[in-house]
């Protein structure tokens, strides 16, 4: 019993370290500039694979 405990238990700890890296990989964009005021805000990212940069303004 204590075996087959073990083994679940790897398997799940293994499961979730593969998710975690798969969440983690996801993300290429790098923020560049992030500004929040009161009226709205600017973020500015770049992907890190391409090299694109995107802005957004919130108003």
């Amino acid at each position: 019993m204590n075996i087959v405990q073990n083994t679940l238990r790897g398997l799940f700890l293994s499961s979730a370290v593969a998710m975690g890296w798969m969440v983690a990989g996801c993300d290429s964009k790098e923020t560049l500039l992030d500004v929040e005021t009161p009226s709205g805000g600017v973020q500015v990212e770049q992907d890190r694979n391409t090299g694109e940069v995107s802005v957004d303004v919130d108003e």
